[in-house]
Formats: C-alpha cells, structure tokens, sequence
C-alpha cells in the first residue's frame, strides 16, 4: 500500500482511476 500511496500523493488522478494509474506508478516506484 506504502507504493500506491505515494503515487496518490504524487498524482490525484490516481484517485479516479486506479485500475489505469496505481500500475504505472507501482512499475516507476519499483
């Protein structure tokens, strides 16, 4: 969850659409 979270911050889209944000971010926090 730690990852996710800081794409949130990062991004608020990711708020809206998760499916299509939370990966990317999870690929780039990685």
């Amino acid at each position: 969850k730690k990852v996710i979270d800081a794409g949130v911050e990062e991004s608020p889209r990711a708020l809206e659409r998760p499916s299509d944000h939370v990966p990317v971010f999870t690929v780039f926090k990685l």
